[in-house]
């Protein structure tokens, strides 16, 4: 059984991460924890909310009553969702938990999931968001950045950049989501105009891919890298799961550096997978 991470926002609860978290731990018979970071630094209202007529202390035991409130009621909504799908879970809500705790959790876990707008912050940031960024660089574990909306994967879409990460990323899907292994996946490798357009170490991937993914097609593409990304992006359909194998881990990746990765995450709707050698 393998051991899934979800990572909630009590006060801004989505519930998108909530649903693949389930669908995902029921599907592959995962034990699932729901980590709920709270901190008494964070709250939904800023200092100008306080500046009213009403006397501070009392305004602000107001709102802190609410945000208890509006914290138990997502913890209550994600326990629900368990319950409803008979997994194995477990809540943890903790006001000390930083982004180091994280990345020390995920040596024992198996798969984070987390949405790529989360900041437990004020403040809105675009996706990945630096929270997200550093969870990217630094976890243990394969990590799924999931979008606005929930949609069960269909179908698999690998970029495939020569990379030890790249070729890890397989491994780790199928390791993660053994059920993934059943959906058709396409490995697209790009090069650029000037390159033979031949995917590094073709043949071995191949062997290993098919071994691993039994429908499985390859396909080459030539030109500008960012451009040729957007293109097969903007292509797919509602299901896809994107699945990535550096995030500027490798200075001898030739396109999925940090910058890309985060360019892929920014630029679609589509959940994003990403396992990286250490």
């Amino acid at each position: 059984m393998n051991k899934v991470l979800a990572i909630l926002d009590g006060l801004k609860y989505n519930a998108s991460t909530a649903e693949y978290a389930v669908h995902l731990a029921k599907q592959n018979n995962a034990y699932l924890v729901g980590l709920f970071p709270e901190s008494a630094l964070y709250t939904s209202y800023t200092v100008y909310d306080l500046v009213t007529e009403q006397p501070v202390e009392q305004l602000k035991a107001a709102l802190n009553r609410r945000d208890s409130d509006r914290r138990a009621k997502s913890v209550s909504d994600f326990e629900a969702a368990c319950r409803n799908e008979a997994i194995q879970y477990t809540v943890r809500r903790n006001g000390n938990i930083t982004i180091k705790d994280i990345l020390h959790e995920s040596v024992f876990a198996d798969l984070i999931i987390i949405h790529g707008r989360e900041t437990f912050s004020h403040y809105n940031e675009p996706q990945p968001t630096h929270l997200v960024q550093h969870l990217l660089a630094g976890a243990m574990c394969p990590i799924l950045v999931t979008p606005k909306i929930f949609h069960p994967f269909r179908k698999i879409v690998h970029f495939y950049d020569g990379t030890p990460s790249s070729v890890f990323a397989v491994k780790m899907l199928d390791y993660a989501l053994p059920l993934s292994k059943d959906l058709p996946m396409e490995v697209i490798s790009i090069v650029e105009e000037n390159e033979a357009r031949i995917a590094p170490d073709g043949l071995l991937m191949k062997e290993l891919v098919k071994r691993h993914f039994k429908k499985s097609d390859f396909a080459t593409a030539a030109g500008d890298i960012t451009k040729e990304i957007d293109k097969y992006l903007h292509r797919q359909k509602e299901g896809t799961l994107i699945v990535l194998g550096s995030y500027g881990r490798s200075q001898t990746s030739r396109w999925l550096k940090k910058s890309l990765a985060d360019h892929v995450i920014k630029s679609t709707n589509l959940p994003v997978f990403i396992a990286h050698c250490h």
